[in-house]
Order: structure tokens, then C-alpha cells, then sequence
């Protein structure tokens, strides 16, 4: 005998709620108390009732989707930015489409094209280009870019003040008497990479000082890329007692070579993070970094998102956080000056 199709009559009796209630949960579920929405979710799964999500989003224009590109989640800055988006989302009553790039401009054009092929109603993105972004930005659905500026007036943005970060992070070693820094940052071609030593060199400027171009590296995220560069500055003789790593997980990698080469951090030369991802303050030692807003960035931009989706967004387009140095046990006076 046939299995009798489940309707939403069926779902609003086992929820305790009304047919109404259930249509709203599905078609615009932020209307609906989360309470609520809890009850219809989980009558359905008893139900086995599965809506065509595409096709109510066809007929309502609200699908309840919303789409998230990151250059990498296995990162731990990207993974709190993550939480702090899907947080909003699901008190929102949204589901997240997440898509991972590996920092590939190829995934991040068929990503978005997906996004767009699935009608979500909206895109939040950490992109690795301004052209990616203008392949969004041409489109009917709102975007809001996180993280990484980019150069396009009809965005919102909510992104970090790198170029204080690069300061705070150099005025720190100058308070501690250091004149002789490396500088060991991610690709330059990415903005904020590149605010960061911006911030760095005006910090030393201030101070009538200069960085060696021949101490200032360009690598890869990655705890490898950093071992391998930090082992290439040391080889080119040039002294250093600080070295300003404008990630955390570039800073391990320099603390692991400079200890493989028999020196001390602090003692031998303090090391300066950036991120102050969550395992930062229990490395040996505890490094000080500049902490940004992870999570924080992510809710504001999400926050963003569902305004635009809902027509309410403000007129200005850029969120501008700001980050904060956190001195741990990395950081000390030169024993050299």
C-alpha cells in the first residue's frame, strides 16, 4: 500500500501549532518564535515531511538560504568567523550554504555562480580578488564582504583595522626598546596582508626608523611557510631581535626555527603574532599578538546581511573594527640593543 502524503496540516496537529504557523516557518521563518520553530523542525523530521525548498523559493522569493565564502576553514581565524556568521543565521531562522575556496579564483567563480543557481538570498564573502567580488556584486543578490577590503563602492563591508593592527604590533616592540625588526606577512596581493606592514612601516617611520627590505618575507599562510622564511631570514646574517609575523600561524612556524636554531624566544628575539586565534595564549610561550574580533566579525556581518536581505540596511557601507594587542610571554627587551 502507498505511504498517505505528509501535508503541513499534518505537521501544524503533531507540532501543537497552526497550519499558518508551519507555512510561515517554512517561507519566512523570522517571523516565527525560535521556540516555535523548533516544534514544526522536529515534527517534520517525525514526519519524514520534506518541502521542495526550491520551489517555495520560486513561488515566495524566500528560499531561507544564504550563502558563505571562506578562503580556507580549516583556519582557525576563518572557523571563529564562521561560528560567529552561523550563530546569527540559525537564530534568524537561516540556513548557510558554506563553500570553501583554498584561496582558488576558479572555486571562488563557480561557488558564487552555485550560490546564485540555488537562489540564496543573500552572500557574505571573504574573497581573494576584487574581480570575484565584482562577479557578485553584478548580480540582484545582496553581498557583503568580510574580512578583506576590496575596491568596489556598491558593497558593504565589515573588515578589521589592519593598518592600526600593523602599528600596534610594531609599537610594541618599539616600547620594548627593539630597532631592528623582521617582518614576516601573508601575500601581498591580499589587502589586508598588505595593511598590515603598511602599519608596521608608518610605526617605524614615526619612530625615524626603516625595515631592511632584506628582512621582510612573503609566504603562505601556513606554519610550514613560516618555518622555511624565518630560516631564510636568519641566513642572511642581517641582525634581528623582534620579529613582527602578521599571523599566528606564521609566528609558529618562526618560533620553531629560530628555537631549532638555538634561540631563545623571548630571550633571542621576541616574536609578535596576529589573529590571537584561540590556541595563541597556550603555545610556549604564550604569544603576544593583535587580537581581532573573529567572532564578532562575523555576526556584524551577518547582521548586515539580513538587512539588506530585508531591505533595512543603513546607508554606510563599511563596519570598521577594531583590533587590540594582547601582550603575553613572546614579547621582551632585546638582550643586544
Amino acid at each position: 500500500m502507498a505511504r498517505e502524503k505528509v501535508g503541513i496540516r499534518d505537521v501544524a496537529k503533531l507540532a501543537g501549532v497552526s497550519p499558518a504557523t508551519v507555512s510561515r516557518v517554512l517561507n519566512r521563518p523570522e517571523l516565527v518564535a525560535e521556540r516555535l520553530r523548533d516544534q514544526v523542525h522536529r515534527a517534520m523530521a517525525r514526519l519524514g515531511y520534506a518541502p521542495n525548498a526550491l520551489a517555495r523559493g520560486l513561488r515566495t522569493r524566500h528560499t531561507g538560504v544564504l550563502g558563505l565564502i571562506v578562503p580556507d576553514i580549516a583556519h582557525p581565524f576563518f572557523a571563529e568567523v564562521v561560528r560567529g556568521v552561523e550563530d546569527v543565521a540559525s537564530r534568524e531562522g537561516y540556513r548557510v550554504f558554506l563553500c570553501n575556496t583554498d584561496e582558488n579564483p576558479d572555486k571562488e567563480e563557480k561557488y558564487v555562480a552555485e550560490l546564485l543557481n540555488h537562489r540564496v538570498e543573500g552572500i557574505i564573502f571573504i574573497s581573494s580578488s576584487n574581480s570575484r567580488a565584482q562577479l557578485t556584486s553584478s548580480s540582484d543578490v545582496p553581498v557583503v564582504v568580510v574580512d578583506r577590503r576590496v575596491s568596489l563602492d556598491d558593497l558593504h563591508e565589515v573588515l578589521c583595522d589592519d593598518v592600526l593592527g600593523g602599528r600596534l604590533a610594531t609599537e610594541h616592540l618599539l616600547s620594548l626598546e627593539h630597532r631592528h625588526l623582521a617582518f614576516l606577512g601573508g601575500p601581498q596581493v591580499i589587502p589586508n596582508n598588505a595593511d598590515r606592514l603598511r602599519g608596521c612601516r608608518e610605526a617605524l617611520a614615526q619612530a625615524q626608523l626603516a625595515l631592511d627590505q632584506a628582512l621582510v618575507a612573503e609566504v603562505l599562510v601556513r606554519v610550514e611557510a613560516g618555518e622555511r622564511a624565518t630560516e631564510q631570514l636568519l641566513d642572511t646574517g642581517r641582525y634581528f631581535s623582534a620579529l613582527f609575523a602578521a599571523n599566528d600561524l606564521l609566528a609558529i612556524g618562526a618560533v620553531r626555527a629560530l628555537r631549532a636554531r638555538g634561540l631563545e624566544v623571548p630571550g633571542d628575539v621576541s616574536v609578535v603574532g596576529y589573529d590571537d586565534v584561540w590556541f595563541a595564549a597556550h603555545l610556549s610561550p604564550p604569544l603576544t599578538t593583535v587580537a581581532q574580533p573573529k567572532r564578532e566579525l562575523g555576526e556584524r556581518a551577518m547582521q548586515r546581511l539580513l538587512a539588506l536581505v530585508r531591505g533595512q540596511a543603513p546607508p554606510e557601507r563599511l563596519v570598521r573594527m577594531l583590533p587590540a594587542l594582547v601582550v603575553r610571554q613572546s614579547t621582551a627587551p632585546p638582550r643586544h640593543k
